[in-house]
């Protein structure tokens, strides 16, 4: 059979991998994640975005989830249904990964650079999206990807305003991404965000500690307020 990435002939034997028909994409059996529900809100969610980052403790109510998709498409997360299981084959030319058991047209399908839940801040002092619908964003401002739609060509980012707090679903295309805003990793973000960070009582600087989630005002002792990304670990304590 012929690569359809690169027309290369390819005689090597096929493996087991799944198959995401939501991206279109090969993901290998090691790769794919695996998506909670909690048991008391409903929330999906993956361990990488539950409450500590590494169980399958509700990111929202810190209560216990179970398994909802065992084999999930590790960009698509919660948004994924269970993945098909298939026969792959990997193209030693191009090192591309295709199915078998469909016609594969690598060019109708968007390589996103980005995934799911990259976290962005804003690297512009402001700027209004384009019409019909135009809307004045400023700094400081921080995002998320909500949804990446690869058929459409855009991406959803999840945008909040310090210090207003509150998330705004909005559509960008990657020009416009790549226009207004910067991609940071988990900890790039957590600088960013405890720099910009006073006590809204009495203006101290924070005192961060190790944990991501919990910080105090030295001066004061007391939890200040938090944009809606982060959480006490103290479940009585809801940062606002």
């Amino acid at each position: 059979m012929k690569c359809p990435y690169c027309g290369e002939e390819v005689t090597a034997k096929p493996h087991k991998a799944f198959y995401c028909e939501n991206c279109e994409q090969v993901v290998a059996i090691d790769d794919t994640t695996r998506v909670y529900e909690c048991g008391s809100c409903g929330t999906t969610f993956t361990k990488e975005d539950s409450y500590d980052g590494d169980s399958n403790r509700c990111l929202d109510c810190a209560k216990w989830g179970h398994i909802y998709i065992e084999n999930a498409c590790p960009d698509c997360g919660e948004s994924s249904e269970e993945l098909e299981e298939i026969e792959a084959v990997d193209c030693p030319k191009c090192g591309e990964t295709f199915p078998t058991h469909k016609e594969f047209k690598p060019e109708e399908v968007w390589k996103c650079p980005y995934k799911k839940h990259q976290k962005f801040v804003l690297k512009v002092p402001e700027f209004t999206t384009r019409p019909p619908i135009e809307r004045k964003f400023k700094a400081p401002a921080y995002a998320n990807v909500l949804w990446i739609d690869r058929k459409s060509r855009f991406i959803e980012l999840d945008i909040c305003m310090l210090p207003e707090g509150g998330m705004v679903p909005w559509h960008f295309t990657l020009e416009d991404i790549e226009q207004w805003w910067k991609p940071v990793s988990t900890e790039e973000f957590r600088k960013w965000l405890y720099e910009l960070s006073d006590c809204s009582n009495c203006n101290n600087n924070l005192e961060v500690s190790s944990d991501f989630f919990v910080v105090k005002c030295s001066k004061r002792s007391m939890h200040s307020w938090r944009p809606p990304a982060l959480k006490c670990q103290n479940k009585d304590m809801k940062l606002r």
